[in-house]
């Protein structure tokens, strides 16, 4: 059926299309005669015009190229309303995302590792995927991620609708965050996609400088975003350590301070705690990267990063360099990520 719409459909093209060319060509073709009148320089001016239009048609056609059936990232940059309403909106977010992963530890590469899964799909021929809400993913510790960003959806949908990309993408971010990394501002006002196919996904543990570069990113960024991975691996793992340690009445401290005061905040708290206290006792830097190059326990993850020789010489570059450097190009590297295919758009276009 699909087979005979085609002929049918290029048959109602090309045939006119071709029509055109033919008269028009062979009156281009005629050399002119003298004494003819002005009537016929008209039809000549005519001619011409016809077949530079048809061409044009033709030339379309053949270069054609249809679009895939999943759209780029469309952002609707009024869609939480004014300045007062976003914060309010981000504020509710990240307190809900710092409870969890204060709970749960293991949700602070989760939720890193989901936006990740969602991200990687993007393809830069096609222009399609990116961070939309269509995934498939079948890692354990991200669908446990998962669960949490649809519960956190559910609960705040009765003042703030966000939506699902925003959350995955703005979660990545918030657990960098709980374990003292850099604060990266995430644009918000994602449309969720509803339709399409996604992407089966990339095990995270066999990714290579190329996977980046198909989705538009370079091994540079490719490197920090697994690097990332591996910190916030490496500082949960800590941090649920230290909890059962805490149980068992090991730890010098609890909920006071090291020194043994009370860590009472002012009205605003402090800017990296005023959402709750950060997670872990060691913050978000070079844990990772320390390991790797040093060859101590090396994970999957690390395992990946060595293999490839472009990943493994920006992670030697980054253990060696300043460490102000490194996270700033964290940032840097996930802000970019976030935005792979994206469009903009407002209430009035």
């Amino acid at each position: 059926m699909h087979l005979i719409f085609l002929c049918a459909f290029s048959l109602a093209i090309f045939l006119p299309v071709f029509s055109l060319i033919s008269k028009s060509s062979s009156e281009l073709l005629k050399l002119p005669t003298h004494g003819k009148n002005e009537m016929q320089t008209s039809k000549d001016t005519n001619s011409r015009r016809d077949f530079l239009v048809s061409s044009t048609v033709l030339i379309s056609f053949l270069t054609f190229k249809p679009k895939s059936s999943r759209a780029t990232v469309y952002f609707d940059i009024e869609k939480y309303g004014d300045k007062e309403l976003k914060i309010a909106t981000i504020g509710k977010l990240k307190q809900n995302l710092r409870n969890f992963m204060g709970n749960d530890p293991s949700l602070i590469p989760g939720f890193f590792k989901l936006a990740l899964y969602d991200g990687l799909d993007y393809d830069l021929q096609t222009d399609a995927g990116g961070l939309d809400g269509l995934f498939d993913i079948k890692d354990e510790l991200a669908n446990k991620a998962l669960d949490a960003v649809l519960t956190i959806k559910k609960s705040l949908q009765r003042t703030n609708e966000l939506s699902l990309a925003d959350i995955i993408a703005y979660s990545g971010a918030a657990a960098i965050e709980t374990v003292g990394g850099p604060r990266i501002t995430v644009q918000l006002g994602r449309t969720d996609q509803r339709s399409g196919q996604p992407k089966e996904p990339y095990p995270m543990e066999s990714v290579t400088a190329e996977t980046f570069k198909k989705a538009g990113l370079g091994a540079r960024e490719g490197c920090l975003l697994l690097v990332t991975l591996g910190e916030l691996e490496c500082l949960a793992d800590k941090a649920i350590a230290q909890s059962k340690s805490a149980e068992n009445g090991d730890d010098d401290y609890g909920i006071d301070g090291p020194d043994g005061s009370a860590s009472i905040p002012d009205t605003f708290g402090s800017s990296s705690e005023i959402y709750g206290s950060l997670v872990g006792k060691e913050k978000f830097g070079g844990n990772f990267l320390d390991a790797l190059v040093k060859g101590k326990e090396v994970t999957p993850l690390g395992k990946a990063i060595l293999a490839d020789d472009q990943l493994k010489a920006f992670a030697l570059k980054y253990a060696a360099g300043n460490k102000s450097t490194f996270l700033k190009d964290v940032s840097d590297a996930y802000s970019k990520f976030t935005l792979l295919g994206s469009q903009f758009t407002n209430r009035n276009s």
